[in-house]
């Protein structure tokens, strides 16, 4: 374990303005604003940064509880790769007084280990067989405890997930799992098998084991839990086999971009974003490419399409063309939304909570989703949204609205004051810190 040492901060994208009804410390709601320190364990991706729902979950969250008077320490096992880009871009953020300090934690077993342990079904043994290195990086963890006065645990790392066991004896946790893998690859392997693609279904089989026996190991523990949408709990309730109370749901918020002025939209501009290395993403646009797109340019041949995204793989770049552009990472991805006449969301897999569908509400950009893209939201919502999930439907659409950009203002309205009053941060930081309460209460009560 290392303290990040003090580095020049690196400019990053303007978080913008908080959608809040009013100021946090005087929202109807918000609890007590006594300090709690949390160390907020978490995975990082730097090529992605804030495109990431992960990165943007604890980044905001983390935010929040700054601005009620609370401290939030950040550590993480850096990639090796991009461990000096990583330490600036956390800095920047302690900079701008978005966390209060991070920290690195080392985890590095050898390969012959990871190895062996990948080979193993349950976590528990995969826990035992690298009960030695685990060891290092819980003490270094029990140290930042100690050193801070630490008040509640959140892993919200895959890698470092054994902390959530290795830590619980001696401070409250909670798991946030942000999204149910198990049901994301399980979709995954549901696609394959209806696209007639069975050898990478059964290459997907054993990752998906291995998840499970995760996800089920660690919804069964004494821990507390929470992910990103109803879907999700449900589905990490039924690995559990239980309705257990102690999987809470807490949808992402979103922040509003902070622009002078209304940002004129591009005729005929069709956007889509995403970590376009990520398979539901690219398996929904080379479906779109494939099977929508060549309708809609039938009828509206000046129809253009943006692929915006970190990390686009050579059988998406290389469908770039007169009529498609791919932009790889972009700094400021709310203007190109913003720039767009519509937005799309054609998902056919995942999981979780998809946050271009709320960012594109929020840069005022009406959208174009499947079925699969909004199921994380309540059914008033979903019924505002153009949904579509045939091709012919889908193309029929994006034709419709894009002759006639005014029809589906009325609805584009409705759903930007619906963002703007149930999509806050502080909202979901209200209900963060019910479950934290509840969490170290109930920690208090088993050590009295």
């Amino acid at each position: 374990m290392m303290s990040a040492s003090p580095l020049p901060a690196r400019a990053l994208p303007s978080f913008s303005r908080e959608v809040r009804d009013g100021d946090a410390e005087k929202e109807e709601g918000t609890l007590p604003t006594a300090c709690l320190k949390f160390l907020w364990v978490v995975d990082f991706d730097y090529p992605t940064r804030l495109h990431h729902g992960g990165v943007l979950r604890f980044v905001n969250y983390s935010r929040e509880l700054l601005l009620r008077g609370h401290r939030v320490y950040l550590a993480t096992n850096f990639d090796p790769a991009y461990r000096e880009e990583s330490l600036l871009w956390f800095a920047s953020l302690k900079e701008q007084g978005i966390i209060s300090e991070f920290f690195e934690l080392s985890y590095s077993p050898p390969r012959r280990h990871f190895w062996l342990a990948a080979r193993v079904m349950h976590p528990g043994v995969r826990n035992w067989i690298l009960r030695k290195f685990q060891k290092t990086t819980t003490q270094s963890a029990r140290g930042l405890i100690a050193k801070l006065s630490i008040d509640i645990v959140v892993v919200s790392s895959r890698r470092l997930l054994f902390l959530a066991d290795t830590l619980l004896s001696c401070k409250p946790c909670l798991i946030d799992f942000c999204d149910c893998a198990s049901l994301y690859l399980a979709r995954e392997i549901q696609y394959f098998i209806a696209i007639k693609k069975y050898g990478q279904a059964l290459r997907t089989l054993p990752y998906f084991l291995h998840i499970l026996g995760e996800d089920r190991y660690y919804a069964r523990r004494n821990g507390t839990i929470f992910v990103v949408s109803p879907i999700d709990q449900r589905a990490l309730a039924r690995v559990a086999g239980s309705t257990s109370s102690k999987i809470y749901a807490i949808l992402n918020g979103v922040t509003l971009p902070d622009r002078s002025g209304d940002t004129e939209k591009v005729r005929n501009r069709l956007m889509f974003s995403g970590n376009m290395d990520f398979p539901p993403n690219y398996t929904a646009i080379l479906w779109f490419l494939d099977n929508v797109f060549p309708l809609v340019v039938e009828q509206v041949p000046g129809a253009h399409l943006v692929i915006a995204g970190a990390n686009p793989p050579s059988f998406v770049k290389e469908r770039a063309s007169h009529n498609v552009s791919v932009t790889g990472y972009v700094e400021d991805l709310n203007q190109e939304i913003a720039r767009s006449a519509l937005y799309l969301a054609p998902l056919r897999t995942g999981s979780g909570f998809k946050n271009k569908v709320v960012e594109a509400v929020a840069n005022h950009t009406y959208l174009v989703a499947t079925s699969v893209a909004v199921e994380f939201l309540d059914k008033h919502t979903r019924d505002l949204i153009a949904v579509a999930d045939s091709p012919r439907e889908m193309a029929d659409a994006i034709i419709r609205l894009l002759r006639d950009p005014a029809a589906c203002e009325s609805q584009l309205a409705k759903l930007y004051d619906h963002i703007c009053s149930e999509f806050a941060w502080s909202k979901r930081t209200n209900e963060l810190l019910e479950i934290v309460n509840i969490c170290i209460g109930e920690s208090r009560s088993q050590r009295e």
